[in-house]
């Protein structure tokens, strides 16, 4: 009932964007469709948080639109914020319970300075329409994270998979429509949903992108899925189907023409092989496995985006020479320029924002804003990898890498769900070298 519940309010965001809907009928269906999930997702948890992040899972492919079935260009408001908002509720009505247990304070000072120093620069922007647009998904995903630390280690192993499932699924049906839509266009010449038609060195490109308002940024939480079905293969449940999600999203994101998420992967996988894994023989064969990934991944990526040489794959469209700009221009500007992408741009080469994370934190709110949020993200890091949280810490180290590439990662949305899964879930406790040898 879930998936199909999720497949439903996915269908009538594709096809309120496709050829509209009244938003009347729109609003009211939605909102039965999310009520309807919302419950589902609790009556399996039995956690609020845990169904927050299951529900965060659902919407995020349709996080693009509204709750009115526009693009989110419109109106701010999609379901996947309204969620938020019911986070945010469930802690004011619970927040008592936070003092109840032990907090690290360093960790909560930091917290509160960062939420506090988002806020300037959202003010020195010279438009603050514009800057809102940005403010938003800063502070949301500050709050998110937030949350996640207050209410640390309240959902259990069961929910945790509960949430990888939710989380796996979306990512499997939106590749699924990727490929469906990318074999419609080239079968039937009709280009459904978000679909793009240009040119890159000299060629045609063809890119699907279903509802992804930034398909660099969004493709992303696509490839870290496949560290949830790897990780399932190797606890050796359910292989068939978790072989299938890897093949279907690797294909999928290749069919965006999105260079970002793919190379990342790459790079990213033979660091788990060399790291995750143990003994010799594992760590080769997983490269290999692993290398055959690789190679589907760029002959699709070929079909989608081709080129007559290899190389061009790594050309860096200027990407370097804004770097060295947004240094430039954070020495002229050391608190920033503001959250404004309109005026950010008049400061580089070409005008477009740097494709650098980091650096883009650095170019709107200076260092004092840029450190303290590089310094959540990788504490958030160590967090998942002190809980034995695996997937969590090599889904957030793809990103976080993956990050260094595109304008901002708070744009694809879906980061704040491994990170707030890093705070959330409860300790995995390693089996003792005694009990090993008894298995």
């Amino acid at each position: 009932m879930e998936y199909l519940l999720s497949f439903l309010l996915l269908s009538i965001n594709l096809i309120a964007f496709q050829f509209g809907i009244n938003r009347i009928v729109f609003l009211i269906a939605g909102t039965i469709l999310f009520a309807l999930l919302f419950f589902r997702c609790f009556y399996k948890t039995k956690s609020f948080l845990g169904c927050a992040l299951m529900m965060f899972c659902h919407t995020w492919q349709i996080s693009w639109m509204n709750i009115l079935g526009e693009p989110t260009a419109n109106l701010q408001l999609p379901w996947f914020y309204i969620i938020g908002v019911l986070c945010i509720g469930y802690t004011l009505f619970n927040f008592s319970k936070v003092f109840d247990k032990q907090v690290n304070a360093p960790f909560m000072i930091l917290f509160i300075c960062t939420i506090v120093i988002s806020v300037f620069p959202l003010f020195s922007s010279p438009s603050i329409a514009e800057g809102l647009k940005e403010f938003i998904m800063i502070m949301f995903f500050l709050l998110m994270l937030f949350v996640g630390f207050l209410f640390c280690d309240t959902v259990n192993e069961k929910t945790r998979e509960h949430v990888f499932n939710s989380y796996t699924w979306c990512v499997f049906i939106s590749s699924a429509f990727l490929i469906l839509q990318y074999f419609i266009y080239h079968t039937f010449g009709i280009p459904l949903f978000n679909f793009e038609i240009g040119e890159y060195a000299g060629n045609t490109m063809a890119s699907a992108a279903l509802l992804m308002g930034d398909p660099s940024s969004a493709t992303i939480m696509l490839g870290s899925a496949v560290f949830i079905c790897i990780s399932r293969i190797e606890k050796k449940k359910s292989i068939p189907y978790n072989v299938i999600c890897i093949l279907t999203i690797v294909i999928g994101m290749a069919l965006t023409s999105r260079r970002t998420s793919i190379v990342a992967l790459i790079i990213v996988l033979a660091l788990y092989s060399f790291f995750h894994f143990k003994g010799p023989a594992k760590k080769i064969l997983t490269l290999m496995l692993f290398a055959v990934l690789g190679v589907i991944m760029l002959y699709y990526l070929l079909i989608s985006r081709p080129v007559d040489d290899l190389a061009m794959y790594l050309y860096d469209n200027h990407r370097f020479t804004n770097y060295i700009r947004t240094l430039e221009v954070s020495l002229i500007h050391p608190f920033g320029i503001g959250y404004d992408n309109v005026h950010a741009v008049t400061f580089m080469t070409d005008n477009i924002v740097p494709h650098f994370t980091v650096l883009r934190w650095l170019l709107m709110g200076g260092y004092w804003f840029a450190i303290p949020m590089t310094a959540l993200v990788v504490l958030t890091w160590y967090t998942a990898r002190k809980k034995n949280l695996s997937t969590e810490s090599w889904i957030i180290l793809y990103s976080f890498f993956a990050s260094c590439f595109i304008p901002d990662i708070l744009n694809a949305r879906f980061f704040v769900i491994p990170c707030m899964c890093a705070m959330l879930a409860a300790k995995i406790n390693k089996p003792s070298k005694a009990m090993l040898k008894r298995i």
